[in-house]
C-alpha cells in the first residue's frame, strides 16, 4: 500500500488581513467603523419614522373618531318602579305561553339596552322606593325615606341636572304623582 503524503484541506482558513501591512488594516477598519455608524443610523431613522408614522395614525384614528360620535340626542330611561329581574322572565314567559312561541323567542324589551345596579339603601338591606330611586338618579347610596341626599343628608346632582349642564333639554314623565318617591328623586333634594 501506498503511502500519502499530506495535503492542505480543502477549505483552508487564511485570514485575508495577514496579507495588508498597517496602512491597509487601518483603511479598512475606518471604512468598516463608517459601514457600522451608516447602518446605525439608518436604524434609529427607520426606528424614528415608525414611531412618528404610529403615532400619528394613532391621533388621526381618536380624532375622527371623537368626531364621528357626535353628541346624543336623545337619552331615554325608563325607571319600572318594583320591576325586576324576576317581573321579566314573567312577563317573557307569560308572552311566549300566550302566543304559542318557543321557549327561545325574545320580546321587545329583550331586545333594548337594559342596564340594572344594586340599589340597595346605606342603612338597611331593605331599600325603600325613595333610596332606591336616589341610587339611580344621583349615582349614589343613601338612607331609607330620603330623596336627593348622600347618606350625611348633602343634596346631591341628578342625571337630569348633568344633562341640563350638558346643554340638553330634559324631562319627567310619570304616571303617578311627581312627588311619590322614585320621581320624586330625580326633581328634588
Amino acid at each position: 500500500m501506498a503511502r500519502r503524503e499530506a495535503t492542505a484541506p480543502l477549505l483552508a482558513h487564511e485570514d485575508p488581513r495577514d496579507s495588508f501591512d498597517d496602512e491597509e488594516l487601518e483603511l479598512l477598519r475606518k471604512e468598516e467603523a463608517k459601514h457600522i455608524r451608516r447602518e446605525r443610523a439608518r436604524m434609529v431613522l427607520c426606528l424614528g419614522l415608525a414611531i412618528i408614522l404610529t403615532s400619528s395614525a394613532v391621533t388621526i384614528t381618536f380624532y375622527f373618531a371623537k368626531m364621528s360620535l357626535g353628541r346624543s340626542r336623545n337619552v331615554i330611561m325608563m325607571v319600572s318602579d318594583g320591576f325586576g329581574p324576576a317581573s321579566q322572565t314573567y312577563g317573557r314567559s307569560f308572552y311566549q305561553y300566550k302566543n304559542n312561541y318557543p321557549k327561545g323567542e325574545m320580546t321587545s324589551l329583550d331586545k333594548m339596552l337594559v342596564g340594572s345596579s344594586r340599589t340597595r339603601s346605606s342603612d338597611s338591606l331593605v331599600t325603600d322606593s325613595a333610596a332606591g330611586a336616589t341610587a339611580f338618579s344621583c349615582a349614589l347610596k343613601t338612607y331609607n325615606a330620603a330623596i336627593g341626599v348622600d347618606p350625611t343628608g348633602n343634596p346631591c346632582g341628578t342625571i337630569l341636572e348633568a344633562a341640563k349642564d350638558l346643554g340638553m333639554l330634559t324631562g319627567l314623565v310619570v304616571t303617578s304623582r311627581v312627588t311619590h318617591a322614585t320621581p320624586a328623586a330625580f326633581s328634588a333634594h
